[in-house]
Order: structure tokens, then C-alpha cells, then sequence
């Protein structure tokens, strides 16, 4: 795969279709949530996502009450225009127009469960605090990535780990991806 491509595998998921635009709508385990973080950058989000009061509230749910934090946060709300649904609730997706697909919106709960990660993963509290905006996360990201690696790698096998909590999940997707016009107005939508 190349890097704008992921594979996002969902424990729940619904589908709401209005126009030419459908809405998968559920719940990701942090865990599967890592490919997301290695794909996708903010340049579609309207606000620049930075280290403040929201993540430090966002992280402190993540480590207080994993069980109730996607009952207090609205998500991550991604587009894709190139998406693919596979067996097991999983769904292969690309970003092949970073201006208008990746994360639109939950930059804030992104950085924070991103900056979680980074500290389950063995990385240094004091590195982690030095991280104030998303592009310094993603450098932080590339850096640490084999700890990340090593982390999902021993989260995979139970439940209860710091990838275990759940995150709200929206992906919008085209109606119909096989349709030039409704693809267009998808496109135009975005």
C-alpha cells in the first residue's frame, strides 16, 4: 500500500446513505485506529489541531474512563473518495486529494489519542509534552513508529490494553463510486 492508503477495520458499523454522499458510522478500537494516524494528515480540516486545555481533556478520558470515552467525545469524521469495503467490518481507503479527504473533522481528539499512544508506547513523557501541534505529532509519529508497532503488536492479542478503548468513527464515502457524475458531486459535496 502506499502511504495514503489504510486499512480501517470497525467493531460496529452503520451505513446512512443521503444523496451522493454515504456515512459509515460506528466504532474503531484505538488499536485499529494506527493506520489512520500513519495515513492521514489535518490539511482538510478547517482548524489546525495544537496541544491545549481540549487534549489534555480528551487524554485525560482516554486514561481516567476508556469505557465512557466514546460516550463523551464526537469522534473522528474522515472522508474518502476511493473506498472499498472488505469482509469483517474492514474497509481499505485512500487519500487521493489530501486538500479535500483524510480528517475533516476531530483533529483535537486525534492529536490526543495520538499523543497517548506515543506515551503507552514506552516514548518519554517529557518528548511527548515538547509535541504542541500536529505537524510536530507527525514527526514524533515517524520517529517512534517501531515502538508504536511494537505496542499494537502485544494490544492485539487481549483486551483491557491502551489501544483497547473505542472511538466514535465517521467515514464518508461515495454513494456510488462507479457513477462519474455521482462521484462528482461527492467530490463537489466535500
Amino acid at each position: 500500500m502506499n502511504p495514503n492508503e489504510l486499512l480501517i477495520r470497525f467493531e460496529t458499523v452503520d451505513r446512512q446513505t443521503e444523496g451522493p454522499v454515504t456515512r459509515l458510522i460506528g466504532f474503531a478500537r484505538a488499536r485499529n485506529l494506527l493506520p489512520l494516524l500513519d495515513a492521514a494528515d489535518l490539511e482538510a480540516n478547517p482548524r489546525t489541531a495544537k496541544v491545549g486545555q481540549i487534549t489534555a481533556d480528551i487524554m485525560e478520558s482516554i486514561q481516567t474512563t476508556p469505557e465512557l470515552f466514546p460516550f463523551k467525545t464526537k469522534g473522528i469524521l474522515v472522508a474518502s473518495a476511493n473506498c472499498r469495503e472488505l469482509e469483517r467490518r474492514r474497509y481499505h481507503m485512500a487519500f487521493d486529494n489530501p486538500a479535500i479527504e483524510g480528517i475533516l473533522d476531530g483533529g483535537h481528539n486525534t492529536l490526543a489519542i495520538g499523543l497517548h499512544i506515543l506515551g503507552a508506547a514506552g516514548v518519554e513523557a517529557k518528548e511527548v509534552k515538547k509535541v504542541k501541534t500536529w505537524p510536530e505529532f507527525k514527526v514524533a509519529w515517524e520517529a517512534h513508529h517501531d515502538k508504536v508497532k511494537a505496542l499494537k503488536g502485544s494490544a492485539a492479542s487481549g483486551e483491557g490494553g491502551p489501544l483497547d478503548f473505542l472511538v466514535p468513527l465517521e467515514v464518508l464515502i461515495p454513494a456510488d463510486p462507479d457513477d462519474e457524475i455521482a462521484l462528482a458531486d461527492f467530490t463537489s459535496s466535500l
